[in-house]
């Protein structure tokens, strides 16, 4: 059948609905078997002629240079990222966590330790401590990862001179901006009821003993109970 008699055909049918083409009751049969026809296949879902006529229309008005793409120019990239930093301001700490689990919770599962934080990690066995039993390691709490964690109460960071920016090396903007955001990790975490410490790299590499005698003064009588069980013998029993 060539397309001037389909047209032909097809023309009384023009603008009329299925009710006055087939009737009520055959209408309804052929609605509910194109509904089965197309169940869950978006694919085969069909525009009628005016919305298609309205689409081309449209189609036709638009900027070809913009059919595939909107060019990211210099202005339209700086707006995108002025927006994306407004809405991630706009957000809670426990929402900036949610999107943020994956990353934080590969943090934790970390395997590769930094230097000094093994070297503290010396200091607390030379307590007497047992890893596991008595703190654990880059343990997730909230939407942040700390070095250890004592007692399930005490908090002991390594901040790292050039990660953490130590003021006696760096104190440009950036270096502000990241030490208030480490306040802000710390008010946090002292507001979930931890206390926190933490010590820059250039003390525990050089300067091991001071952080040794803050430790202790930190853990206060949990520590003494380390102490004590040395003293009489019962040091990891």
């Amino acid at each position: 059948m060539d397309s001037i008699a389909r047209e032909k055909i097809g023309a009384h049918k023009r603008g009329k609905t299925y009710e006055e083409m087939y009737g009520v009751k055959r209408a309804k049969e052929i609605k509910e078997k194109i509904r089965l026809k197309n169940k869950g296949n978006a694919c085969k879902y069909v525009h009628s002629p005016q919305t298609r006529v309205k689409m081309s229309l449209a189609q036709k008005k638009r900027d070809k240079s913009t059919r595939f793409k909107i060019p990211a120019t210099l202005e339209i990239i700086k707006k995108r990222e002025a927006k994306k930093k407004k809405n991630w301001e706009n957000l809670t700490i426990e929402e900036k966590h949610r999107k943020l689990k994956n990353f934080i919770g590969a943090g934790s599962k970390r395997k590769v330790r930094t230097s000094i934080e093994e070297r503290v990690n010396l200091v607390l066995k030379s307590f007497g401590m047992i890893e596991g039993k008595n703190y654990l390691r880059n343990i997730q709490i909230g939407g942040f990862n700390v070095d250890f964690l004592i007692d399930d109460r005490f908090i002991i960071d390594c901040y790292g001179d050039y990660w953490h920016k130590n003021p006696k090396y760096f104190n440009d903007t950036s270096a502000e901006i990241k030490r208030q955001k480490d306040l802000e990790r710390r008010v946090y975490l002292e507001n979930k009821g931890y206390s926190f410490i933490y010590f820059w790299g250039e003390d525990i590499n050089n300067n091991v003993e001071v952080v040794i005698d803050s430790i202790i003064r930190y853990l206060g009588q949990y520590y003494n109970i380390f102490e004590w069980e040395a003293c009489c013998g019962y040091q990891n029993v």
